[in-house]
């Protein structure tokens, strides 16, 4: 997926490959295609990550996390995504 966006193939929107997340717009999300099984049930893998206007043809990883795979996976999810603000903020010096 990575060789993919960096040919810009992937698609944006809500069921496609990169998502914007509602509760912080700075960060995207790529679903990658692997699920994980943990003790607790299957995992999505997910990398948040930004392309900052400040910092053009720029992509910033923040976090590559697992989150169930369930409706319980929202409330993780949104904890990933402010820790992955958080520290894309931290990179960029923008306190």
């Amino acid at each position: 997926m990575l060789l993919a966006a960096e040919r810009g193939l992937l698609t944006y929107g809500k069921n496609r490959d990169v998502y914007a997340m509602s509760i912080q717009p700075a960060i995207l999300e790529l679903r990658l295609d692997r699920t994980v099984q943990y003790p607790n049930g299957q995992h999505n893998i997910r990398l948040y990550f930004s392309e900052p206007l400040s910092r053009p043809s720029s992509m910033i990883a923040a976090r590559l996390r697992a989150k169930p795979a369930n409706e319980a996976g929202l409330k993780v999810q949104n904890v990933h995504i402010q820790e992955s603000y958080s520290h894309i903020k931290t990179f960029l010096r923008l306190y």
